[in-house]
């Protein structure tokens, strides 16, 4: 059997064709589709596709819509036609949805309620070249656009039309072996989808990922025993089916482990979704969630300010059985001692009886499953702590994602770690020389398998500098321990991302600041699952040393105006040159206060000069709001650079950290803070002590 997502369905189907795979919250309570089910409306979209609207093999197809049973299909249906899908984050700004739709040439995009309105938008730019595929039920709002000519009504298809149209011309004979030959012609090499990755708006990498990448790819926990093996799997889908993490591991691995995948009841639109979680959690009480570190730290959170609530004893007495038990747990890899499984047997007890079956009871999960970032080791030993199992694993979207997992087999999890390359994974730490590290050694981490992408598409260049050798650098540091778990020491590569999980490219809006900006000489962002965007900042000196003569001989003018003489003489030095009122004068003998820098005015130019990229005409709404930095730290040094002249980010963001930590307090919320104050007035002082010795 090949290798393709198409046999992997097909499997599911001939294991248990009538076990119910994909649900979507309606009116009526949660509606459920089999397996057999989900193929036959794929099958039938894919002869929609081909027959109806001409859409031949390797035809890219996009897809902007929340999670649902539908997107789905689409998906599957997009396949089965051997075309490629292109999945799109809800989040993307007009613009960087059309800059995807129109680099990967996608002929149709499918879209929803939710999106429908960024989609028209589209539709319009590219003139209604466009088709549109509508895969939701509700279609008052597109009917209302078409009438009013926001959309073409010849260049508009409804989902619902598309699988009764398909499944009418499956049932002729002519058809249904053409849409077999189609299926069987799919090969392991072919491209199934076209994710786009990190990137700002004018430049993300669209990765090319195959059937056999992901394939492979589902494989991982038949190895490490992160599911269940009973019919109980249930997964409530919370995070976007765009991203990697949860296309591959919700959609695909839950389909190969025959799982229930539950959709996010999405009819409130975005913030009616987020509204939804606790009651879809009670509602369908999944085996598993799949979290980003932020939504793992606002469940702890909840449940802290929970138990603080009620009062000082049950406080006092959960965290005495939560110590207990992260004590006893350790690492999770080797065994306590005989003395710390006495003295916290009592308190891990109570815990298991009487206090983490009412948190259970309202977090209703069995496990939760990390992946997409680094998490905090406190946060992963809260949740072991409170019985209640948190595996992490690591990857990238050129890895299709997964590169490692922890698991509930033996010897396989160890807390603060991302567990081992998985077996289809060759995995290495090398050093900047290309030579392997030593255990514990720091340094990029580097696969070869499989699972890793085709390339970037139209892009040989980002392909070769990322695939070497057939070695995937994926731009992360890390280490083996001696036991051979990998741990994630940070990131090499120079990606933001929020706290939602979310890239973003910061090379743009770092250059943007350094060529607009007549003070700035190097910029760098900043954000790793924070709530906001950071920036570090070297001054240009040159420049500075100009302002400080300028506001100097300001401060001098001011004094002579205010000195006791007559108006003639006053009006004689206003007409003067500042080079002739310096001959003029022997200021050597005022006082430095009295030639002082406006330290706090300086520093509001400094910011306004720093930001003004944002009205350049060139720069002007180019880039996201939410990714240009809220605050800004000076530093007294020079960014280190390598040989070709590029800033080496990960040494400067450990030279920084704590300067990093401090613009993520209130104190360093916004620019103007005590150290920006403090490094300011030591340039200055510097700068002056030269513009001294220069005789100015």
């Amino acid at each position: 059997m090949k290798k393709t997502l198409i046999s992997l369905l097909q499997s599911a189907v001939d294991y248990s064709a009538d076990a119910f795979f994909l649900y979507k919250k309606t009116a009526e309570g949660w509606k459920g589709y089999t397996f057999k089910q989900i193929q036959d409306k794929a099958t039938a979209v894919s002869a929609f596709l081909r027959n109806t609207l001409g859409i031949q093999e390797h035809t890219k197809i996009a897809i902007l819509a929340e999670g649902s049973p539908e997107w789905a299909i689409t998906e599957l249906g997009v396949l089965y036609n051997r075309c490629i899908s292109v999945p799109l984050s809800l989040k993307l700004l007009i613009e960087e949805i059309q800059f995807r739709v129109e680099h990967s040439e996608s002929e149709v995009i499918a879209c929803s309620k939710m999106t429908i309105s960024k989609v028209k938008d589209i539709a319009k730019e590219t003139l209604n070249k466009i088709k549109i595929l509508y895969i939701d039920d509700d279609r008052s709002i597109i009917e209302s656009m078409i009438s009013n000519k926001d959309i073409a009504s010849e260049n508009v298809f409804y989902l619902d039309d598309a699988m009764r149209i398909g499944s009418d011309l499956i049932k002729q004979s002519h058809y249904a072996q053409l849409q077999q030959k189609i299926a069987l012609q799919i090969e392991e090499e072919d491209i199934a989808t076209i994710s786009y990755s990190s990137g700002t708006t004018g430049n993300p990498k669209g990765v090319m990922l195959t059937h056999k990448n992901y394939y492979i790819n589902t494989r991982y926990p038949q190895d490490y025993h992160v599911f269940p093996d009973n019919k109980d799997f249930k997964l409530l889908m919370i995070l976007p089916i765009d991203h990697a993490f949860a296309h591959t591991v919700g959609l695909y691995i839950g389909m190969r482990e025959k799982a229930q995948l539950y959709f996010l009841d999405a009819r409130g639109g975005p913030a009616g979704m987020i509204r939804a979680i606790p009651e879809n959690l009670q509602e369908v009480q999944p085996y598993m969630l799949m979290v980003v570190p932020a939504l793992a730290q606002n469940f702890m959170k909840k449940i802290l300010q929970n138990i603080a609530s009620q009062g000082k004893l049950t406080s006092a007495l959960f965290h005495w059985t939560l110590r207990a038990n992260i004590a006893y747990n350790g690492d999770l890899y080797h065994r306590s001692s005989l003395w710390t499984n006495l003295i916290t047997y009592i308190p891990r007890t109570i815990g298991a009886k009487v206090i983490f079956p009412k948190i259970h009871k309202a977090l209703p999960i069995k496990m939760l499953l990390g992946g997409g970032a680094l998490v905090d080791r406190k946060l992963q030993e809260f949740f072991w702590g409170i019985n209640l199992p948190f595996y992490l694993g690591y990857g990238m979207t050129e890895a299709s994602p997964v590169i490692s997992v922890t698991g509930s087999k033996d010897k396989s999890m160890k807390i603060g770690s991302v567990g081992r390359f998985f077996k289809d994974i060759e995995g290495k730490i090398i050093r900047e020389d290309g030579t392997s590290c030593q255990p514990m050694e720091v340094g990029e981490i580097v696969i070869k398998s499989d699972t890793v992408m085709k390339g970037y598409y139209k892009n040989p260049e980002a392909t070769a500098e990322t695939v070497r050798n057939g070695w995937l650098h994926t731009g992360d540091r890390g280490y083996l321990d001696r036991d051979g778990f990998l741990f994630i020491a940070g990131r090499e590569k120079a990606l933001l991302i929020s706290k939602e999980g979310e890239k973003y490219s910061p090379e743009e809006i770092e250059e943007a600041i350094q060529s607009t900006s007549q003070f700035v000489s190097q910029a760098l962002l900043y954000c790793d699952h924070k709530p906001y965007t950071s920036a570090l900042f070297v001054l240009n000196e040159e420049a500075l040393k100009i302002r400080i003569k300028e506001m100097r001989e300001r401060s001098l003018l001011k004094l002579i105006k205010s000195i006791d003489i007559s108006d003639e003489l006053k009006e004689r030095f206003s007409k003067m040159k500042r080079s002739q009122i310096r001959e003029a004068f022997d200021f050597s003998s005022i006082s430095k206060q009295e030639k002082s820098i406006d330290i706090q005015q300086l520093l509001r130019e400094i910011i306004e000069d720093a930001f003004s990229f944002r009205k350049d005409p060139t720069f002007k709404d180019s880039f996201p709001k939410v990714w240009v930095p809220n605050t800004f730290a000076i530093v007294p040094e020079a960014f280190e650079i390598n040989s070709t002249m590029k800033v080496v980010r990960f040494k400067v963001l450990e030279q920084y950290k704590d300067i990093i930590e401090f613009m993520y307090t209130e104190d360093g919320s916004g620019p103007i803070n005590a150290h920006n104050i403090n490094v300011l007035t030591q340039i200055i002082q510097k700068l002056e002590t030269d513009l001294e010795q220069e005789g100015h």
